[in-house]
């Protein structure tokens, strides 16, 4: 009978579409995985003919990283040693991708100026007077936790496995957006960062 025929249909035909239907679809994502930045290279400044024999530098020296956001400024008459106590050889200038912060916002990559071999906990190493060190920073997102015009600079204290909040010596530039801190001896990795708004800055 056409009635039959046309309940058997119905009854194999519907079961079929159900369990097509409650299938999980698979991935229809085509976005890329985030791609790990590609660090600058690094930047060795060699002292050699540059230092009198007590390690005091003859004429001013600038140590810039390859991507030029970070630089260092010695003045010259300032006493350049290393973790011997002896006159540095050189300064480096070593860019990091940085380690995220549960206190706040990273911004851009980390840097590290050394002019020493030693670890730092043993190190005698000591610019006198301190260094000048400029870092400039991109825009940050757009975060309701932070104050985009309040950026900071911290080293990364490797016992604490965090960034912790280093002195500034001047105001922050908003308009060139570059900020500003001295280093006289032992220089950790340094970054930018926006801390959040509910929380105090560590400190080493």
């Amino acid at each position: 009978m056409p009635t039959r025929s046309v309940w058997l249909l119905f009854s194999v035909l519907v079961p079929l579409l159900l369990q097509a239907a409650c299938v999980a679809p698979g991935p229809t994502s085509t976005s890329a995985p985030t791609p790990t930045p590609v660090l600058p290279p690094p930047v060795t400044v060699d002292l050699e003919g540059k230092t009198d024999a007590s390690g005091v530098l003859l004429e001013e020296v600038v140590v810039a990283s390859s991507d030029g956001r970070a630089q260092m400024t010695l003045k010259k008459g300032t006493l350049v040693l290393d973790e011997q106590g002896q006159p540095a050889k050189s300064i480096s200038c070593i860019p990091y991708v940085p380690a995220e912060s549960r206190d706040g916002v990273v911004m851009g990559l980390a840097y590290e100026f050394r002019w020493f071999r030693g670890a730092l906990e043993e190190e005698e190493a000591k610019i006198n007077p301190a260094a000048k060190i400029i870092i400039k920073y991109d825009p940050p997102p757009a975060n309701p936790r932070i104050d985009p015009n309040r950026p900071d600079i911290a080293g990364w204290w490797a016992e604490g496995a965090k960034w912790v909040k280093r002195p500034l010596t001047q105001p922050v530039d908003l308009t060139t957006r570059t900020i500003t801190t001295w280093q006289g001896k032992g220089c950790p990795i340094l970054v930018v960062i926006f801390w959040y708004l509910n929380i105090v800055p560590p400190v080493s």
